[in-house]
């Protein structure tokens, strides 16, 4: 697994835009999935966040997948919290505290 060139740290993000990070239960399990795992394709993302279907049918995860490519990349690359890599078609979390507190929000759900 390939690490970050350049990593984030959460203190450079406002807490208003953390907050709306956090308030979103699917972006934690992202969050968390990538602080845990390190380098994911997306597609295994997508199954990962969907951890409530034991086996998710394709069109579940072609709904996350548009999800993640719609709502969730976009803002977390934009903030630089996580890197994509459309050749390879892997994100890495690239602010692992960000990560860290994804879980701790998941654990208190």
């Amino acid at each position: 697994m390939s690490q970050p060139d350049i990593e984030a740290h959460s203190d450079d993000i406002p807490p208003g835009v953390t907050a709306d990070l956090l308030a979103s239960e699917r972006r934690c399990r992202l969050l968390s999935i990538l602080s845990e795992e390190g380098e994911t394709a997306v597609v295994d993302l997508a199954v990962g966040v969907l951890d409530e279907c034991e086996e998710p049918t394709h069109h579940e995860r072609t709904r996350m997948l548009n999800e993640l490519f719609g709502r969730h990349l976009p803002a977390l690359t934009a903030i630089n919290v996580v890197k994509y890599n459309s050749q390879l078609g892997t994100v890495v979390l690239r602010d692992q505290e960000l990560g860290e507190r994804a879980t701790q929000t998941l654990g208190e759900q």
